[in-house]
């Protein structure tokens, strides 16, 4: 077998690298200070986009905006064509009296119609019933007076008599025959007038005793002359109260303030006892002391008048 060999040449060859080593790392110095660091490279080149996120949640919609101005204004339309001019638009028509029997006397007047324009007056019933109450011609100035001395005189008023009285309240119209018209309210009482029925005389002279009461107490007060068995009402007058003068309120310009005291009736031989009594409570009396004039007021028309003091409580 055959044995293998080093060289020498090899051997001197790693003999003297190892010396060179030794020797290099036997002269090395300490480390020198760190050298300044260097500029920053380039930027790198950027990506590639990633995908796309899905889409987010709706957000809650934004307050409105402010109005804006208002536009210009369009130009002014063309004037339309005059309209056809009424017929005496101020025509009036007027009676004597608003409330009437059809026995009554009837003065229709009316204004405001044409110059001498023929007018036709009648109620409106409706339904096609129209009584005629007559013509009669408007005067220079469009006015004109109509006088029925009975409606009941009249055969149009005669056959709806029955009509006129349940309607109550019927249109009296005035036609003119150039177009003019006007109309009015009237109420219908009843068919005749009734007779007036006199009431009972009232009592001869009669007189009221009275004289002095304290606020509180009581007092016997007589009236004679009156109607047998004829109601008494007892009144003072307290003041005057405000009125209209020149148009203005002036106080003690109006009628007697009165203040009813005390009633009774008359027995069979036409004397009434009345037992006067002034109350009083926790906010005063009925009567503040002083002078009144008693009034006694019968139910058939007796009047009689006494002075009344009140005076303090005793």
């Amino acid at each position: 077998m055959r044995k293998s060999r080093i060289s020498s040449s090899f051997l001197l060859s790693i003999v003297a690298g190892l010396t060179s080593i030794l020797l290099l790392a036997a002269c090395t110095g300490p480390a020198g200070t760190s050298g300044e660091p260097g500029l920053p490279g380039l930027p790198g080149n950027p990506g590639n986009p990633g995908p796309n996120g899905p889409q987010g949640v709706q957000g809650n919609p934004g307050e409105p905006g402010l109005p804006g101005n208002p536009g210009l204004p369009g130009p002014q339309g063309e004037t339309g064509a005059a309209g056809t001019p009424g017929v005496s638009p101020e025509a009036n028509v007027a009676v004597s009296s608003t409330h009437v029997y059809l026995s009554d006397e009837l003065i229709v007047t009316g204004s405001g119609f044409q110059q001498f324009e023929p007018v036709i007056l009648y109620f409106n019933l409706g339904g096609g019933k129209e009584p005629n109450l007559g013509f009669v011609d408007a005067n220079k100035g469009g006015a004109f007076s109509h006088r029925i001395k009975h409606l009941t005189d009249l055969k149009g008023v005669n056959k709806h008599s029955d009509g006129l009285v349940s309607a109550g309240i019927v249109t009296l119209k005035a036609d003119g025959a150039d177009g003019s018209a006007a109309s009015t309210p009237v109420n219908i009482q009843g068919a005749g007038r009734p007779d007036v029925v006199a009431g009972p005389a009232p009592g001869v002279s009669p007189s009221l005793i009275a004289g002095a009461i304290a606020q509180g107490g009581q007092l016997d007060v007589w009236a004679a002359g009156f109607n047998p068995m004829e109601r008494v009402t007892l009144t003072v007058v307290t003041g005057v109260g405000e009125g209209i003068r020149a148009g203005k309120v002036v106080p003690g310009a109006g009628d007697a303030k009165r203040k009813p005291i005390g009633q009774g009736i008359a027995n069979d031989k036409g004397v009434a006892l009345v037992d006067l009594k002034i109350q009083c409570a926790e906010n005063g009396c009925a009567l503040s002391p002083g002078a009144y004039t008693l009034e006694a007021y019968g139910s058939e028309g007796s009047v009689a008048t006494t002075a009344l003091i009140v005076t303090e409580p005793k």
